[in-house]
């Protein structure tokens, strides 16, 4: 069963806006009736409508509004003050009308301390019997001692004013424990909520990784087995000796994944940009040796002498082996050209490298769009559907945090994939490489 937890405001606000109503309700009759004595038999205007500007004040206190929340507890004790000093001077008596003091004097002991009570308590009273004669006396008794006697008396309500305090305090502290422990629990609530989606997306993110490391390992492999079928075709041991090396790195790379979950290694070498792309043409040696006779596949640079850079060699070459891949399953590529070059300058120890990949194709470029490609590249979304070559190579550019996108021209397809590098440290230390025209001798 849920219980509502309300805060001390609203339980004394709910409470005065009840008791005004009902105090209203049965206050309009001797309303009615004090306006005959005043109005008829004595006429007294100025007391009655003090009397009726009080009612409506408790008709005022009774209404339901948001806006009276903050000031109906001093709204109600105000009317009672004013009620005890207009009743006290109307009837010349302070004994006849105490029991407004003692309710307003409740009442503010739910906001205030009992020290700004009792001052209150004392001024109000000794102020009414500076302008009035009281009638009511004891017979006998002289009036100083009547006040006493009466004020002493008086002084028994504040055991219900230090019970109506101890109760506020008590009832506050609880509320805000109460709070406390709420907002706590709803804190752990939320980080478990937190927890539980974050964990739904990471296992759907792992699960997707994995189908994709899959989906590359199978496509390797079954380049492999196509160049380990055709070097003993065609009797060529060192053909066979590189499927075998390659095949070996698989299965490292297999070992690797079951120990620290990661299929693809970030591991970075060093290299220049003329290593880099000798490394590409010596991992493309499947392809080449497949499409003998059907596609020609080069790599180029025209660096003589470079700087050293840390490439993630590993995900350069798997991103490679899938456009490949990508263009023999679309297209019916004649030629395929890879390029490495460095772009722009040096900026914070960091270089950035284009690789472009141009394609020239027999039947032309009609059944190929660029703009898919390109989109697919730049949206996420794609790592979530099947499996596809595309997809890899977008997992891929991402852990680069590259640029992979598609464009024709002059009847060439061109990939271009720009990511940045780390420049080897010690660079800075090696003098500048010789120009061409001081190892030649010409301009």
């Amino acid at each position: 069963m849920y219980s509502k937890l309300i805060s001390l405001e609203e339980t004394i606000d709910d409470a005065l806006r009840k008791a005004s109503k009902v105090l209203m309700l049965i206050s309009l009759p001797a309303l009615l009736l004090a306006a005959y004595r005043n109005l008829i038999i004595e006429f007294l205007p100025l007391h009655q409508i003090s009397l009726t500007l009080i009612w409506f004040g408790f008709l005022l206190a009774s209404l339901n509004n948001s806006n009276l929340i903050k000031i109906r507890v001093h709204l109600v004790v105000f009317l009672f003050f004013a009620l005890f000093m207009f009743t006290g001077y109307r009837n010349q008596s302070f004994v006849f009308v105490d029991v407004w003091l003692i309710i307003a004097g409740g009442l503010m002991a739910f906001r205030q301390s009992l020290r700004i009570v009792f001052v209150l308590l004392a001024i109000l009273p000794i102020g009414l019997l500076l302008i009035i004669n009281e009638r009511f006396k004891y017979p006998g008794i002289e009036y100083e001692l009547h006040l006493a006697i009466h004020g002493t008396a008086l002084l028994l309500s504040f055991v219900l004013f230090y019970t109506i305090r101890n109760v506020v305090q008590n009832y506050q502290t609880l509320y805000e424990s109460q709070v406390t422990i709420n907002a706590s629990l709803t804190e752990e609530n939320k980080k478990s909520y937190l927890r539980i989606v974050e964990g739904k997306e990471t296992v759907n993110e792992e699960r997707q990784r994995l189908k994709l490391s899959a989906f590359s390992l199978s496509s390797q492999m079954s380049i492999l087995e196509k160049v380990v079928q055709f070097a003993k075709k065609n009797d060529d041991p060192m053909l066979l000796g590189y499927a075998g090396t390659r095949i070996e790195e698989l299965h490292k790379d297999l070992l690797d994944y079951s120990n620290d979950g990661s299929y693809i290694s970030s591991e970075t070498k060093i290299l220049s940009v003329s290593e880099l792309a000798f490394s590409i043409e010596q991992y493309l040696r499947p392809f080449k040796a497949i499409l003998a006779g059907l596609t020609t596949i080069s790599v180029e640079n025209h660096k003589i002498l470079d700087l050293k850079f840390e490439f993630p060699i590993n995900f350069i070459k798997i991103i490679c082996h899938h456009l490949m891949e990508n263009c023999l399953e679309e297209l019916s590529p004649n030629k395929v050209l890879f390029d490495f070059q460095i772009v722009g300058k040096v900026i914070r120890n960091k270089q950035q490298i284009k690789m472009t990949c141009c394609i020239e194709l027999d039947r032309g470029l009609k059944d190929f769009d660029p703009l898919k490609f390109n989109k697919a590249m730049e949206n996420n979304q794609i790592l979530k559907k099947s499996q596809s070559h595309t997809a890899v190579m977008k997992a891929l550019v991402n852990r680069l945090s590259g640029k992979l996108d598609s464009s024709v021209a002059d009847d060439l397809l061109e990939y271009k994939l720009i990511f940045w590098v780390n420049v080897f440290e010690e660079n800075r230390q090696l003098t500048p490489p010789p120009k061409i025209r001081d190892i030649f001798g010409f301009e």
